[in-house]
């Protein structure tokens, strides 16, 4: 489902298209194109943003959070077999990542190009 991983990145807190853009390393052009047909679909919908009148917010509708829970659940299940299949090796790696990722971007100054890259 083509749509899941763009409505996956949006939340009940309702973020503006270029909190999104930022998110999924997209130009403002491409969200606004993504938002555009998502909306179409009745997945997501636009609301005026109270603290920039100039923008707006993106919320799910009932059918978007329809399709992001399918997407989770199919998600929980392939990693729930891979996991079987490394005697639960692959969770523990993967949340020592996601842990150190976590910490990485807490005390990450962005103004400071990573050095590493």
């Amino acid at each position: 489902m083509a749509s899941a991983p763009s409505c996956s990145s949006v939340t009940p807190a309702t973020p503006p298209p270029t909190e999104v853009a930022g998110f999924l390393g997209l130009t403002s052009g491409a969200v606004t194109n993504m938002v555009d047909r998502l909306s179409t679909a009745g997945l997501l919908e636009r609301t005026p943003n109270p603290s920039d009148r100039r923008g707006s917010l993106l919320r799910l509708r009932p059918a978007g959070e329809d399709v992001v829970a399918d997407y989770r659940e199919r998600y929980a299940a392939m990693l729930h077999a891979v996991d079987s299949g490394h005697r639960g090796d692959l969770h523990a790696v993967l949340n020592d990542l996601a842990t150190g990722l976590f910490q990485q971007a807490a005390t990450a100054d962005p103004a400071t190009p990573d050095s590493t890259s």
